[in-house]
């Protein structure tokens, strides 16, 4: 589905867009990816990666998943995957450059 499809009716008579929620539980429907991107940011229920497009299955894991962007990206000295992610392990905040992050940390 390309979000550009017509809604269709469900038994219930509820009307289901073209785009599903990509979280397994969630049964919300959208007329776009960007309305679904949006809402899945927006949701508290959904541990959403926006930067990669990336659904988590919970805090840790998108915690998890965030760390280890970081640390790829600190262990190659790339810059540019850094713009990807720049986060703490240990709480997940994101930060702007890995300056910020090294003094976080050794707070």
């Amino acid at each position: 589905m390309d979000g550009t499809g017509p809604a269709t009716r469900t038994m219930r008579g509820s009307v289901l867009k073209a785009v599903k929620c990509s979280y397994e539980n969630c049964f919300n429907s959208f007329d776009t990816v960007e309305e679904m991107q949006d809402h899945k940011l927006a949701d508290p229920k959904h541990d959403y990666c926006d930067k990669c497009d990336v659904d988590c299955k919970d805090w840790e894991d998108f915690v998890e998943h965030k760390a280890e962007w970081t640390a790829r990206a600190l262990k190659t000295n790339s810059k540019s995957k850094l713009k990807v992610h720049c986060s703490c392990k240990y709480c997940g905040e994101d930060f702007r450059s890995s300056g910020g992050l090294e003094r976080h940390i050794k707070q």
